[in-house]
């Protein structure tokens, strides 16, 4: 059944254009007692030029809400020396370079800087103790045979001996061949 829309409908939907089509469907209803959707009055109105004069654009020259008012920092900036945990476990700290491991910016403050076949590890293995005692300097070989031959056997106990083990193993090895 197809429903139109009488010319005092119309007129009555020109003159509440000011409500939105919710309020506007309900007023609607209630006047002409009809059982109308807010799509179908939407609708009609779109078709036959009935607008709200609603855009969704800012109109040129007007004032922003927020103009001569101080915005805050940045809220994914972080200051300097601020610390994060990785998504490896490992404490990451913002310097002026950028985020850098914890146990790399302490070892390079108390000796200097890493050689590049370098790696600072934990003697306890415990990745959040960054504290220098903890701290170890190997050559990446010496991590790599660790690695490999006492992974199974290492512990917070004898983690120090474990890397010297390897450091004399690859001597060993160096030196007969």
């Amino acid at each position: 059944m197809i429903s139109t829309i009488t010319s005092e409908q119309r007129l009555f939907l020109q003159n509440t254009t000011h409500l939105t089509r919710r309020d506007q469907t309900r007023a609607f209803n209630e006047r002409f007692s009809e059982n109308k959707s807010v799509n179908s009055i939407k609708l009609y109105c779109n078709r036959n030029g009935i607008h709200t004069g609603r855009t969704g654009h800012f109109p040129k020259g007007r004032i922003p809400l927020n103009k001569g008012k101080k915005n805050g920092p940045c809220p994914h900036a972080k200051p300097i020396g601020y610390e994060i945990v990785g998504p490896d476990g490992y404490i990451l700290i913002k310097t002026l370079e950028g985020w850098v491991f914890k146990s790399r910016y302490i070892w390079e403050q108390h000796n200097g800087q890493i050689p590049k076949d370098h790696q600072i590890i934990f003697k306890n293995g415990n990745s959040k103790d960054t504290n220098i005692e903890n701290l170890l300097m190997v050559k990446r070989k010496v991590l790599l045979h660790s690695n490999r031959v006492y992974s199974k056997v290492r512990n917070s106990e004898n983690g120090e001996i474990i890397f010297l083990l390897s450091e004399l193993k690859l001597k060993e090895l160096e030196l007969s061949q």
